[in-house]
């Protein structure tokens, strides 16, 4: 869950590590990450997401978004 969304970074509560993780929160770098129109992930405060990093950023194209039972299937099926 998105708690605070601070120019360049973002800061997340997690719920749940698929692998690879056990801290209770992180923080994003998105300088980096494309926007939006350009199949990037907006964060939102207050939002829940499933997150995939891949070489250190976020893995965007469907991998990372909005937390939805379709997208939770998918990780459960890569991650379980």
């Amino acid at each position: 869950t998105v708690v605070e969304v601070d120019g360049d970074s973002v800061r997340l509560d997690v719920a749940k590590w698929y692998a690879g993780g056990d801290a209770d929160e992180v923080v994003l770098d998105t300088a980096d990450t494309p926007i939006v129109a350009l199949d990037g992930v907006e964060f939102v405060d207050g939002g829940d997401y499933l997150v995939s990093i891949i070489d250190g950023e976020v893995a965007i194209c469907g991998i990372s978004g909005p937390a939805d039972p379709v997208l939770e299937g998918l990780y459960d099926t890569w991650f379980g």
